[in-house]
């Protein structure tokens, strides 16, 4: 997906930063710019070694991002680190990060190459079966990393906002989206205290979240690897969005909280009582508002993006309204 939040590198830039980071060792083979996702800009690096790498960089400063994108690439190595030290779950090891900015006006790590292909590019051709399969071991690996447990909710890469209360934190992930919205003139089928007033009348439903899980945030089929043979899961990327907070958001985020085989893993039950219910649908809200919110941000160049998600968003607003 195109994106003005994508930085681009020519080959000379890639070739300093790969000397650098792996102190004159190397030198660049072949590179391919990684074009699936929809944030930070990746490449694919053959080193001389013959070892394969992947480099990955924040955007440029003067970029306008959401309020909650600051710092982003900080939280993913952070978060890298930790499940790969607390959890036996396959996401790729960070092999060098950088937020010096010594060389080049942004963030960047290079971290190592998972094999396998995207799931959402082979999904079409997997048998039942195979997506059973996928959907278990997904909710076997989520499980895991709720299992690392926080001191707060909110976000790893933001100090400020970090909260003893996960309502007070989701409060805030709405309000920051709403005035993401005023920033670039968003219209919406919310007002900020109609936004307010959802999360106001589901205190008590949030108040049932007392403890801080990890959530990956993102565990979207693009961001899952599977062998192209078995489509045994391989590996789990970008998860830069990570935040400490109620573990059902994580099925949502993912689009998984109607994939049975995933919850009864992760939740370890497929039926919801009425308030994992309602969070559900409050989960959604947040999740549609900020897919339309950074559409102007990005610039995206599939209108089709926008307005699925618009819709998404008018109908689960109508339920809460309701």
């Amino acid at each position: 997906m195109e994106s003005i939040t994508k930085r681009k590198l020519e080959k000379d830039q890639i070739e300093r930063l790969v000397r650098f980071a792996f102190k004159d060792r190397y030198e660049v083979e072949q590179m391919t710019e990684l074009t699936d996702g929809y944030f930070n800009n990746s490449y694919l690096i053959q080193l001389s070694s013959g070892k394969k790498v992947v480099l990955k960089i924040s955007p440029k400063d003067d970029v306008k991002v959401l309020r909650y994108e600051k710092n982003l690439m900080k939280a993913e190595v952070s978060v890298l680190n930790l499940i790969a030290e607390k959890g036996d779950v396959p996401v790729p090891k960070v092999l060098f990060y950088d937020d010096g900015r010594m060389l080049i006006d942004s963030d960047y790590f290079f971290m190592e190459y998972m094999e396998g292909i995207p799931l959402n590019k082979v999904k079409d051709s997997m048998t039942e079966e195979h997506l059973q399969n996928v959907g278990s071991d997904l909710g076997k690996y989520g499980r895991k990393i709720q299992n690392i447990k926080g001191d707060y909710f909110g976000f790893i890469n933001i100090e400020n906002r970090r909260y003893d209360q996960w309502y007070k934190c989701f409060e805030m992930m709405i309000l920051d989206l709403m005035d993401d919205a005023e920033s670039e003139n968003v219209n919406l089928p919310v007002t900020k205290k109609q936004a307010l007033c959802i999360v106001e009348k589901n205190q008590s439903n949030l108040g049932f979240v007392d403890s801080p899980s990890l959530l990956h945030k993102d565990l979207w089929d693009g961001n899952i690897f599977v062998d192209p043979v078995s489509y045994a899961i391989k590996g789990i990327i970008d998860c830069e969005r990570a935040i400490y907070g109620d573990p059902l958001l994580e099925s949502v985020c993912g689009f998984l909280d109607g994939n049975e085989f995933f919850m009864s893993q992760y939740i370890g039950k497929k039926i919801l009582n009425e308030s994992e219910q309602i969070r559900i649908k409050l989960y959604k809200f947040y999740l549609f508002l900020l897919m339309v919110i950074e559409c102007p941000y990005r610039q995206y160049n599939d209108p089709n993006f926008e307005s699925w998600a618009r819709n998404e968003l008018s109908k689960i607003v109508d339920e809460l309204k309701g």
